[in-house]
């Protein structure tokens, strides 16, 4: 994915310079600068979330744009849209059915913003299992489609599972499951709504 391309068409979008994004994320002119530029940057889930939230992007937006800017393209994503497309390559990646109903994550700006701030890696840890579980998959089934161990595996699924993936782990993750970015941050946001404190 090209998080670079993404942060970069959205601060476009938004009409943000450099000292913008610097000046609400908390980050230095030139650190803001040097993530602007870097191709190659791969940040963590959560900190591609809290930047979507300190800049009021739309994170499915911002995941669109991620996708099609490795693919060469230029997507015009409309987020008036509930049913914002998913990226053109997963017209309708098979999200299950209780994953629907969940249009006001796509649509609302400030719904997202509100369960960025209750998000916890346990969230993320129940959307990998659902998933996995979804397609029919053994972690150590998975385990040979992401070249991750089950060890690894397992813990991500749990309750033990403290910290959030980089965005490279999710890729993996939605590649082996054949769903996209968005598919995967619905399912993290639907936890979020769903899960008791007590999960597990």
């Amino acid at each position: 994915m090209d998080y670079q391309y993404a942060l970069n068409t959205m601060m476009k979008r938004e009409q943000l310079e450099i000292s913008d994004v610097a000046a609400n994320t908390g980050w230095s002119i030139k650190y803001a600068q040097e993530i602007a530029a870097n191709r190659r940057w791969h940040p963590y889930f959560d900190s591609v979330l809290k930047l979507c939230y300190r800049l009021r992007f739309n994170v499915f937006t911002f995941f669109e744009f991620a996708e099609a800017g490795v693919r060469g393209q230029h997507p015009t994503p409309n987020t008036q849209d509930s049913r914002l497309r998913l990226g053109s390559r997963f017209q309708d990646s098979i999200v299950s059915s209780q994953y629907q109903g969940c249009e006001s994550f796509v649509e609302n700006l400030e719904v997202q913003r509100s369960l960025i701030l209750l998000m916890e890696p346990l969230h993320v840890a129940q959307a990998f299992r659902s998933w996995r579980i979804e397609r029919g998959l053994s972690q150590k089934e998975l385990g040979i489609l992401t070249s991750f161990s089950v060890q690894t595996i397992s813990l991500r699924e749990s309750s033990r599972y403290a910290s959030f993936p980089s965005m490279a782990s999710v890729e993996y993750y939605c590649s082996a499951f054949e769903i996209s970015l968005c598919s995967f941050l619905r399912s993290v946001f639907l936890a979020v709504t769903s899960l008791p404190s007590h999960y597990w």
